[in-house]
């Protein structure tokens, strides 16, 4: 059933325009970005277009707003059966919540990632297209280093993207509600800009780097004496702090999931609301 329910998933959202209005989104921002300076998004300074720091910061300015876009896919696909009332037809027999809900969890997941890998493109096509038309200066590119566009995509973004996804689809199953997902997505992006304030200063680098799940305090502090060179140069690794970072977040995502995610739970109808209505019922008769 696992398979089966990540294929649905799959098959579910590459039908809906919001799947590719999003995906041309991130690829548009990320390709203006590097053939105009009238659009700025990561990088700046003297690093290169194509270098390491330039791509890894667009990759994390980014994933901020990408909170938006996994409550999108992953939050409704938590809370579609009770929206689409479908509840009471698929919960009439009985079904392993393991497969079921991983499954369903898996495949808006491979949507959301999916989406995101638009972001590395956009920028590779943006400084190709952009050094043969001429729009970027060839001093502003060195050579070209495919490496330091994966590295950015799967060691910061997608751990980020896994992590958010976790929490946003637990919440979903919680309340059942996507305004209950929009809520704790703005939530979230509140805490995390007031919690910044308070961890910038030097005693607490070390901290703010292992507890900020988008990595973003991380990747400060792993570049922090970087040179010009360095940053155009150095490829990223996963090792250090960085890797202790993802390790941290992605063993809170996996928890969350377990407790919170409906695994272990058998599913049924949101009874709550079942007995409102009775009450109800009741009531008028």
């Amino acid at each position: 059933m696992l398979m089966k329910m990540l294929a649905f998933e799959w098959r579910y959202f590459t039908k809906q325009p919001s799947f590719y209005v999003t995906s041309l989104l991130f690829f548009l921002l990320t390709f203006f970005a590097s053939v105009s300076d009238s659009v700025q998004i990561g990088g700046g300074g003297n690093v290169l277009y194509n270098g390491q720091f330039s791509i890894a910061s667009t990759h994390l300015v980014l994933g901020m707003f990408s909170m938006f876009l996994v409550v999108n896919f992953v939050g409704s696909t938590a809370t579609r059966n009770d929206t689409s009332k479908m509840s009471e037809l698929l919960y009439s027999k009985p079904i392993n919540p393991i497969s079921y809900q991983l499954g369903r969890f898996l495949g808006s997941f491979a949507v959301v990632a999916t989406v995101f890998s638009f972001v590395p493109l956009g920028i590779f096509v943006g400084n190709f297209i952009g050094e043969l038309a001429g729009w970027i200066a060839p001093e502003r590119l060195g050579t070209t280093d495919l490496s330091f566009y994966l590295s950015a995509y799967l060691y910061l973004s997608l751990p980020t993207l896994f992590v958010l996804s976790s929490f946003f689809y637990a919440v979903a199953i919680k309340f059942r509600s996507m305004m209950a997902v929009y809520l704790s997505a703005v939530g979230l992006f509140i805490l995390y800009s007031i919690s910044g304030q308070f961890l910038n200063e030097p005693e607490y680098r070390t901290m703010a780097a292992l507890l900020d799940p988008f990595a973003n305090n991380t990747f400060k502090e792993i570049t922090r004496y970087w040179t010009v060179f360095d940053k155009n140069n150095t490829p990223l690794e996963l090792n250090g702090v960085l890797l202790q970072n993802r390790l941290l977040w992605l063993s809170v995502s996996v928890v969350v999931m377990v407790i919170f995610g409906g695994l272990r739970a058998k599913v049924r109808l949101n009874q709550p609301k079942a007995k409102k209505q009775s009450k109800k019922a009741l009531e008028k008769a």
